[in-house]
């Protein structure tokens, strides 16, 4: 679970970069997501999990308009990129 956790932080890390150059064009960044839990789970509310309250701390911290994009892989994420 640890090594999952970790996983998930990396792939955050080059969003950082990325939403830098959105906040300085106020454009809404699209947040590509695949349900995973406990990272990301799915239900009539909407997104939540670890990964999803991460996001959404750092979303508010830098004031980030956004929207989740669901992806039915992980593979289909990871190219998105």
């Amino acid at each position: 679970m640890i090594q999952r956790l970790l996983h998930s932080v990396t792939l955050l890390l080059p969003w950082f970069l990325v939403v830098s150059g959105y906040c300085q064009e106020q454009q809404t960044l699209q947040v590509g997501v695949h349900v995973d839990p406990p990272f990301i789970f799915k239900d009539a509310s909407g997104y939540s999990g670890v990964s999803i309250d991460l996001w959404e701390h750092i979303a508010s911290e830098l004031d980030v308009s956004y929207e989740y994009v669901v992806y039915s892989d992980p593979v289909g994420l990871i190219r998105s990129l």
